[in-house]
This record gives structure tokens, sequence and C-alpha cells, in this order.
């Protein structure tokens, strides 16, 4: 199920989408540095 996700990589890039799997917000070459999701209050919670 597709829910609100975010993602840091190494170049400092924020990506924010509705995805199923946070692997699904990177592109070719990025490495990522953190993510986490959003929940249904809009709080950003690190994993």
């Amino acid at each position: 199920m597709a829910l609100p996700k975010f993602i840091i990589t190494m170049d400092g890039v924020f990506r924010l989408g509705m995805v199923n799997q946070h692997k699904d917000l990177l592109k070719p070459g990025d490495q990522c540095i953190g993510g986490g999701f959003s929940t249904s209050r809009h709080h950003l919670s690190g994993l």
C-alpha cells in the first residue's frame, strides 16, 4: 500500500512521495542516508 514516505540522499536531496517502499524514491546512482514516513497527523518520523 502506498504511503507518504521520504528519503534524504548523500547529495542532500530530499524526496517525498506516495510509495510502497522507500527505495521507490531512489534514482540510479543515489545513496540514501536517511528516510522516514509521514503519519496521518502529518508528523515526520525518522527511521
